[in-house]
C-alpha cells in the first residue's frame, strides 16, 4: 500500500497552515482522497501540486546524496528564496518555472535535479543540484523572471 499523508502532515511538509491546505483543495489546486471522512494525499498528489515529476526526489534526500556521494568536479548545489511581493503571482511563477524547466531540461538526465516549495504565502524555496552550468544557468533564468514578475505590478 502506497503511503498516505494527513492534511496536518502536508501542511508541516510545506510550511503553511491547514487552513491554506484546505482552500486548496476547494480551488481544485491540490488533490488528494478521502478516507473515513478524512483527506489523503499520496507522494503523487503532492508531486503534481509542486509541478514535479515522480522521479524528482524531496528536497532532503538532494542534500543527503550531495553531501553523501564523493563531489564531482562539475556539480553544484543551490538553493534559492525568493519573496513574491504580488501573492497572486505565485502560481503564474510556478508555471513558468516549471514549463522551462520541463523544456530545456525534463527528462534529459537523472543528473539535473528541481524542487520547488511554498513556504509560506510570499515566500518560495528553488533547490537546483547537478551540472554546475545547469544549475547557474536555470538560477539565473529563475532570478530574472522573478524579478521581472516582482516589479511588474
Amino acid at each position: 500500500m502506497k503511503e498516505m499523508f494527513s492534511v496536518e502532515q502536508v501542511a508541516q511538509k510545506l510550511e503553511v497552515t491547514t487552513r491554506t491546505i484546505r482552500n486548496y483543495l476547494k480551488e481544485g489546486k491540490l488533490e488528494g482522497t478521502k478516507v473515513g471522512g478524512q483527506w489523503r494525499f499520496s507522494l503523487a498528489n503532492i508531486y503534481d501540486f509542486l509541478g514535479k515529476r515522480e522521479d524528482v526526489v524531496l528536497e532532503s534526500e538532494i542534500s543527503q546524496r550531495f553531501l553523501v556521494e564523493p563531489p564531482r568536479e562539475d556539480h553544484s548545489l543551490i538553493v534559492l528564496t525568493f519573496k513574491i511581493t504580488d501573492i497572486s503571482k505565485i502560481d503564474e511563477i510556478k508555471e513558468a518555472i516549471v514549463e522551462h524547466y520541463n523544456t530545456m531540461y525534463g527528462g534529459s538526465s537523472h543528473q539535473r535535479i528541481f524542487h520547488y516549495q511554498l513556504l509560506a504565502d510570499q515566500l518560495i524555496r528553488i533547490t537546483l543540484s547537478g551540472p554546475t552550468q545547469y544549475v547557474l544557468n536555470f538560477s539565473s533564468w529563475i532570478n530574472r523572471l522573478i524579478e521581472w514578475r516582482n516589479a511588474s505590478r
